[in-house]
């Protein structure tokens, strides 16, 4: 789609995925295209004649938004065309009635078709429902567009995978945070010398994903005050919580994951900044499965992975690295060696370990774009830093 003489192309829509509440915002007080300050007379019911031939000439993007809050408690869907006006540069249209069409692939595409848009065109979808919904809609425009690039899977990426590593290979430590929390929330003695591990707000009802930074924390927390929590053990009471403490391999995992998890939550941090730019977030993707690849497999293996995406090399354990030679972070590594800790717990760790790593592998895979491939990865953010350089081609 991209290709380096120098005229307008379509990468700025890659930019950044706007949220409902941007678009309308930005559509209704400032207008949506970069070359005229006023709003496009596109909130209509369908798109114009310009914006169909624009879109027939190039391609363009569709973002569809769906529980769009409206005055009165009503709710509506909508469809965001991104488009390429060679005369002006890049234009969005918004189809404010989408309705139906957000719950119904095929009536989305009927939409689309009596619409007039070319829906070979189509080159990059984005949906904010939830990702099992949103990828019937992206097979379904694949069948018209096999060179559709998805980008429903990227927001939340971070937030999931830390859920599937930690419920797949450590569902021990999530229990664990859950008995201290609940201890730490009924007895003062406790909040006392736990309040320094649940500083950021934290709920045991709710999902890993959707509160990944404060679990992240807590492992973290957890395992910088081992120390501090065994010396004061008398402030809390139970001889329960006085032995998970006092767990020589609870104390590893945390110790492991502290620094497994750091990768993730850069990339935490950086979805969830004022400004988030869809370059950086798949730079940092590319260099999560780089690093974590790297942690586990030898190193053949691993650059077959990170070129390939290849998940059936993560099960053959012809490619996996003796466990000595598993990336776990040096302070587990000296627990590994000073603690009385029997070879099953040693072996049960680096199992757990190695478990961690391909699940978090699997669910970045599952989730990125999977027409960028490895190279897109690599270099987007210098194609999309300079798109004065850049061309579309409808081919």
């Amino acid at each position: 789609v991209l290709s380096s003489t120098k005229t307008r192309g379509l990468c700025p829509q890659l930019q950044s995925l706007p949220s409902a509440a941007e678009m309308f915002h930005q559509y209704f007080t400032e207008g949506l295209d970069v070359s005229d300050r006023r709003p496009p007379p596109a909130c209509a019911a369908a798109p114009t004649e310009d914006v169909v031939r624009a879109c027939s000439d190039s391609p363009y993007s569709l973002y569809l938004y769906v529980g769009v809050h409206l005055d009165g408690g009503q709710r509506t869907s909508v469809m965001l065309l991104g488009y390429v006006d060679l005369s002006s540069g890049l234009k969005a249209d918004v189809d404010p009635s989408a309705g139906a069409a957000a719950t119904d692939a095929r009536l989305l595409i009927d939409r689309l078709k009596a619409c007039g848009l070319p829906l070979g065109h189509l080159r990059l979808f984005y949906c904010n429902a939830h990702p099992t919904v949103s990828r019937v809609f992206e097979l379904q425009l694949q069948a018209f567009s096999p060179r559709l690039v998805s980008l429903c899977g990227l927001p939340g990426i971070a937030g999931r995978a830390c859920q599937v590593g930690l419920l797949t290979a450590f569902p021990r430590v999530l229990d664990t945070i859950r008995e201290l929390y609940l201890h730490y929330s009924n007895q003062p003695k406790a909040a006392h010398a736990l309040r320094d591990v649940f500083a950021l707000p934290y709920c045991p009802s709710h999902p890993v994903c959707v509160q990944a930074l404060a679990v992240i924390d807590i492992v973290e927390k957890m395992a910088s005050t081992q120390r501090h929590l065994r010396d004061n053990l008398m402030l809390l009471d139970g001889q329960h919580i006085k032995g998970l403490l006092t767990d020589d391999k609870l104390g590893l995992y945390f110790l492991f994951l502290a620094k497994a998890l750091q990768p993730l939550r850069a990339l935490q941090v950086l979805q969830g900044g004022a400004a988030v730019h869809v370059a950086e977030e798949l730079q940092l993707v590319f260099i999560l499965l780089r690093s974590y690849a790297a942690s586990f497999l030898h190193p053949s293996a691993s650059s077959c992975f990170v070129r390939r995406w290849d998940l059936c090399i993560l099960q053959d354990k012809e490619n996996l690295l003796l466990s000595c030679d598993v990336d776990i972070g040096a302070s587990a590594r000296d627990v590994l060696g000073s603690t009385a800790l029997t070879e099953q717990d040693r072996n049960d760790f680096f199992n757990a370990a190695t478990t961690f790593y391909k699940a978090v592998l699997e669910t970045l895979v599952q989730n990125i774009p999977k027409r960028l491939g490895n190279a897109a990865l690599m270099t987007v953010t210098k194609v999309l830093k300079h798109p004065e350089d850049l061309c579309v081609s409808a081919s």
